[in-house]
């Protein structure tokens, strides 16, 4: 696995000189091989963060997370019956040179919020929204026409920053360094 992706032209990026939070510098592939090729070739598509591969690690070895660490999951739980997507959404936050960047993910959408833009940008950067599985490459912005789940989705984000648990599950998603200091 990696700490990001890297853009190679998507969205008219070579690199990631710009917190643009798109599914290239976000979506990384996290592989793993278990003894004895065990569920060898098996794709499991689910979000994950971070601090899930210290859980994942301490779990692997048996070792008692300690209290007040990391706010992960472990992924290889009962690697049989392990639900594909037990995290209902994940939030992704990056400040580079002077921009900041949110976005927000579940398995149907993608919100992205910019929050300060670079000052060499020509211009402002406004929220966009994206439909999964059918624009997994994020080229068709449905902000207008799905107006309430882009409101929607912000909202979450400003919920989950505000240290308040957004959603029916009553549970903030897990954080990471990166987004606590933007």
């Amino acid at each position: 696995t990696s700490d990001l992706g890297y853009p190679l032209g998507e969205h008219g990026l070579i690199g990631s000189h710009r917190p643009w939070l798109h599914e290239e510098l976000v979506h990384v592939p996290l592989i793993v091989r278990l003894p004895q090729t065990a569920e060898a070739g098996r794709r499991i598509s689910r979000l994950t963060q971070p601090a899930d591969l210290y859980n994942t690690i301490c779990d692997w070895f048996g070792v008692p997370v300690p209290e007040g660490t990391v706010d992960g999951m472990p992924l290889l739980a009962d690697f049989e019956q392990f639900p594909e997507n037990s995290r209902p959404r994940v939030l992704t936050g990056l400040a580079q040179n002077t921009a900041v960047e949110w976005a927000i993910r579940t398995p149907e959408w993608t919100a992205i919020l910019p929050e300060i833009a670079n000052e060499e940008d020509d211009e402002e950067r406004q929220p966009t929204l994206f439909k999964y599985p059918e624009d997994r490459w994020e080229v068709n912005d449905q902000s207008h026409p799905m107006h309430d789940q882009l409101e929607t989705l912000i909202g979450e984000i400003q919920q989950i920053r505000e240290g308040k648990p957004p959603g029916p599950t009553g549970k903030a998603p897990d954080t990471s360094e990166e987004m606590n200091n933007p």
